[in-house]
């Protein structure tokens, strides 16, 4: 079922989305590699890491632009959950998580139906998509989890200015550092956790705020496609995961 309006297709930033694509691909390949095959102290553990960053935002973009291009957001939602339940079997393999932790299409998936909402409008579904969004992304265990899909929700609000665009990841990545310190300093407060010398490193080393990196790349101001194929942007996530887990399983 296609929209019922026409919809406006132009953003303020890079809607290059195959180029997008690519380097989320790259970057979050080698961000999986630093978690699999290194340990926190080894020298290319944060390295790895920090590129791995730039991923999600990427992805979370590319999912904004796509809602506003797509012929038919009803089934590009029915890919995203497809390529989600497919994958979830070697997100489990490779990076050791269980049925009740989600991959990162499940949030895709779900800030993409906000989206939608969003765009739609029927039966106020503006308000009560992206509230179910969220409230689903907080209740059930997924990658990235609610912030992710409060990411895509944002940047696809704040897609028609750069000044926008910037404020909502940078607001993000923001809370990505602070945010996530001052939980990790109330879990000591309470008990929860002991003090010990990784806290200091834990203040210092906000890996996941780089994710700031991701924001020249989204405002790239590049008018000329390259086209990535369909089919290698859905089969990357779960083909990866199993050659990351192959790996580690008999060669390492």
């Amino acid at each position: 079922m296609p929209y019922a309006s026409p919809l406006r297709k132009e953003t303020a930033g890079c809607e290059n989305t195959g180029l997008l694509k690519l380097i989320a691909i790259v970057t979050m390949i080698l961000d999986h590699v630093g978690v699999v095959f290194f340990s926190y102290g080894h020298p290319l553990y944060v390295p790895l890491r920090t590129i791995g960053r730039v991923a999600m935002p990427l992805f979370c973009w590319c999912m904004a632009v796509g809602a506003c291009k797509t012929h038919n957001a009803y089934c590009y939602a029915l890919r995203v959950l497809l390529v989600g339940i497919i994958s979830q079997p070697f997100y489990m393999l490779a990076l050791s998580h269980s049925w009740t932790e989600l991959n990162v299409y499940a949030t895709l998936f779900c800030g993409l139906c906000a989206v939608i909402g969003i765009r739609e409008r029927k039966y106020f579904s503006h308000i009560w998509a992206p509230a179910a969004a969220l409230m689903i992304s907080y209740f059930v265990k997924m990658d990235y989890g609610m912030e992710g899909v409060l990411l895509i929700i944002g940047l696809y609000l704040g897609r028609k200015h750069k000044w926008s665009i910037a404020l909502v990841l940078g607001a993000m990545c923001l809370w990505w550092w602070q945010g996530t310190a001052f939980g990790y300093w109330l879990r000591i407060q309470t008990g929860e956790l002991n003090m010990s010398l990784r806290a200091p490193l834990y203040y210092l080393n906000p890996i996941q705020a780089r994710a700031i990196f991701a924001l020249p790349l989204i405002l790239l101001p590049l008018k000329k496609q390259f086209r990535l194929p369909k089919w290698f942007g859905y089969a990357a996530y779960p083909g990866h995961l199993l050659l990351i887990y192959l790996a580690d399983r008999f060669l390492v």
